[in-house]
């Protein structure tokens, strides 16, 4: 399976028997076009592709839309969550849900760095908590906008301001995503910050 971003943001994936063959061709066409590669991603060897790139293909679907360009091709995607999501689906061993474990209720939760942009909150019903939403920016170029759900946050003792340079995890749900921890960045403060920015 592979990824490849070019410059004008349009994020492709695939599976092929030759990857480094396939980016090579990919990255010369895309000259003669006046476009650069970015970021290529490439899996371990894996069985039962077709399957493989069904997944891979309805990830980039669900996370943005596709391009006139053909049905591998896709915008508004952030590459770095597509490559972690794929990474963390591709993990040996993977649990599924029904499973009473840990691990089933991590499997699709992923690391990831990022840069604050715009951190928006809203004191929550009861006065005593803040619904967190913040817009990211991603090393890849791309951003994503995520529900945070780490009680730090929520509570205010961890302010995320715009440039702090943060470690997330992440996870896909619903077609939106939320953030379940902040692991750096940010800055602690002494007592919960309850006042909505």
């Amino acid at each position: 399976m592979y990824l490849v971003r070019f410059d004008n943001g349009v994020v492709k994936g695939g599976r092929s028997e030759n990857p480094a063959g396939r980016l090579g061709t990919l990255a010369a066409t895309a000259a003669r076009l006046g476009l650069r590669v970015t970021h290529t991603w490439t899996s371990p060897r894996l069985t039962n592709m077709r399957m493989r790139e069904r997944e891979l293909l309805g990830l980039l679907k669900s996370m943005g839309r596709r391009t006139p360009g053909g049905r591998e091709y896709f915008l508004h995607v952030p590459f770095t969550l597509a490559k972690a999501q794929m990474e963390t689906w591709l993990k040996p061993g993977r649990h599924y849900w029904g499973h009473d474990c840990r691990q089933c209720e991590l499997q699709d939760v992923f690391g990831v760095s990022a840069t604050v942009v715009l951190a928006s909150q809203m004191l929550g019903w009861r006065g005593d908590f803040l619904v967190v939403t913040v817009d990211f920016d991603l090393p890849c170029g791309g951003c994503f906008q995520a529900k945070v759900e780490d009680g730090d946050v929520t509570y205010g003792r961890l302010v995320l301001d715009p440039g702090d340079q943060v470690n997330l995890e992440v996870e896909r749900s619903r077609g939106s995503w939320i953030v379940w921890a902040v692991t750096s960045g940010g800055t602690l403060a002494p007592a919960p910050a309850l006042t909505a920015k």
